[in-house]
């Protein structure tokens, strides 16, 4: 979306202004457009859009707001197994997961071991701590 941003010089809403009659008069789709820093809540605001609505998530706070509301099933590699295991000590949505301290989240199966699921909280690019910065 960078690139697309940078070529058509228009927001993302703009972008998104620009596509979905596109697709409505080539393709007979209605989309549901949701953008944000990261793919994960671009993708959860998206899926909590109405079909042909477009939702932003510019405001960390209203970002954050939306991802505490999801159940934890949204998050990527939360099965249905991991789901009930979760929901059997209460633990329903990601704001409820993010709450909990490190140690107890560690003694829980993750499809990352030792990685807190809760992290994704953080409206911010998860990989902007993780991977040095580029020589220079």
């Amino acid at each position: 979306m960078i690139g697309a941003l940078k070529y058509f010089g228009r927001s993302p809403a703009g972008i998104a202004d620009l596509v979905r009659p596109r697709l409505a008069s080539h393709l007979g789709l209605l989309a549901a457009v949701g953008g944000a820093r990261t793919r994960m809540l671009a993708q959860l605001l998206a899926d909590t859009t109405e079909l042909g609505a477009v939702r932003i998530g510019d405001d960390p706070a209203e970002a954050l707001a939306v991802l505490h509301a999801q159940p934890v099933r949204a998050l990527p590699g939360v099965g249905p197994v991991l789901e009930r295991a979760l929901v059997r000590y209460g633990v329903e949505t990601i704001g409820q997961l993010a709450g909990l301290p490190l140690p107890t989240v560690r003694r829980w199966p993750a499809r990352h071991p030792g990685e807190h699921p809760g992290a994704l909280d953080d409206p911010h690019d998860p990989l902007a701590n993780v991977l040095p910065s580029p020589l220079s």
